[in-house]
């Protein structure tokens, strides 16, 4: 091993969806691959999701291509801003937020489905629910809207006032929306943080970060969590003894308070560390933790082995088939990030093993 891998377990990735399908019953389930699979690879944990999934959502157009260039013929939603392409494959759903969305649609001849957004206090993308003035524009479109959405601020926190206010604005805006002769076949409000209150009147749900194994929730909920996904491994190079004052990386800011055996990881922000961490980050070396000594550089970074170990790779997220592995949401606290951006800041150069090749 050169440098580091992160290791996929496809086993994990369908058990978190067969949880999500449980708790969704029949609604409607799109699994949402954007930003390369949450950095896991889009096109292969699209496959594992296709299992129970019933569409794919992505961020862009662009990724929607890829997919249908990979052979992909479910239906994927493009959450975000309407594509400026002139034709679309017909398995491309299309969200429309604002009324230049719709003048689009209508002049470019679309017959897509469309998925209206409505901003319920997101602030982001979205027609605002208290307004009216684009709904004459769907008359003039190709065909009806097909689906009817919004987003929550605050789905991390199921408890949240903010939730039933936008859950209230969303299903005023669809009764004006119906009393004006549309009825979307579908109604997705749902996230991964959603599904601990998910509506019984939306038949579909978004599911993105439950899948990869983050917990959505800042507090526990009677819903599980789910299992692990992604492992980090990474080799461990050039073992060497340090005294008591020698200096170790950049700056010149740590210094060697007891001897020990040093050793150098091919990882560093490059590769999607954190330069400045908020805390100490500590990996897995064998069966007992290290800390990454000073300055954590653009390629490499510096451990101090635990004295019992004398195995030659370590772990900075996992493994995932160990209880005892770093979690997702540690390696989160102590670079001063969120889950997700730890699972997207991982580099393109750290290559991507899928479980089964494993040796």
């Amino acid at each position: 091993m050169e440098s580091s891998e992160l290791i996929i377990d496809c086993a994990a990735l369908r058990a978190n969806l067969a949880r999500v399908k449980e708790q969704a019953a029949d609604r409607y389930i799109w699994a949402v691959v954007k930003a390369n699979g949450y950095g896991t690879g889009m096109v292969q944990v699209a496959k594992e999701f296709l299992t129970v999934a019933d569409g794919l959502a992505v961020a862009r157009l662009s990724e929607a291509e890829t997919l249908i260039d990979a052979g992909f013929k479910v239906p994927i939603l493009v959450l975000g801003p309407l594509p400026c392409s002139a034709a679309l494959a017909k398995n491309i759903h299309i969200s429309a937020s604002h009324q230049d969305d719709l003048l689009a649609i209508r002049d470019r001849k679309l017959t897509n489905p469309v998925h209206l957004k409505i901003d319920t206090g997101m602030g982001r993308l979205g027609f605002d629910w208290q307004s009216d003035a684009w709904i004459p524009l769907l008359k003039e479109l190709p065909a009806p809207p097909f689906g009817l959405w919004t987003h929550y601020a605050n789905a991390d926190q199921p408890e949240h006032l903010n939730n039933a206010l936008q859950r209230q604005r969303f299903w005023a805006a669809h009764d004006r929306l119906v009393a004006a002769g549309f009825k979307p076949e579908q109604i997705h409000i749902a996230n991964s943080g959603g599904l601990a209150m998910l509506d019984p009147n939306e038949n579909a749900i978004r599911i993105g970060l439950y899948l990869y194994g983050g917990n959505p929730w800042s507090k526990a909920t009677a819903l599980p969590l789910p299992s692990p996904v992604v492992s980090w491994r990474a080799p461990l190079k050039q073992k060497r003894s340090r005294k008591i004052g020698d200096l170790i990386s950049y700056g010149s800011e740590y210094t060697v308070a007891e001897p020990g055996v040093y050793a150098v990881l091919p990882v560093g922000y490059a590769d999607g560390l954190s330069a400045r961490p908020k805390q100490t980050i500590e990996i897995l070396v064998g069966a007992h933790r290290a800390e990454i000594c000073g300055r954590i550089t653009m390629d490499l970074s510096i451990i101090r082995l635990p004295p019992s170990e004398s195995t030659d790779e370590a772990y900075l997220l996992g493994p995932s088939w160990q209880s005892n592995g770093i979690q997702l949401a540690e390696l989160a606290e102590r670079t001063g990030r969120i889950e997700y951006e730890c699972l997207t800041a991982i580099s393109c150069r750290v290559k991507r093993i899928y479980r089964s090749q494993i040796s």
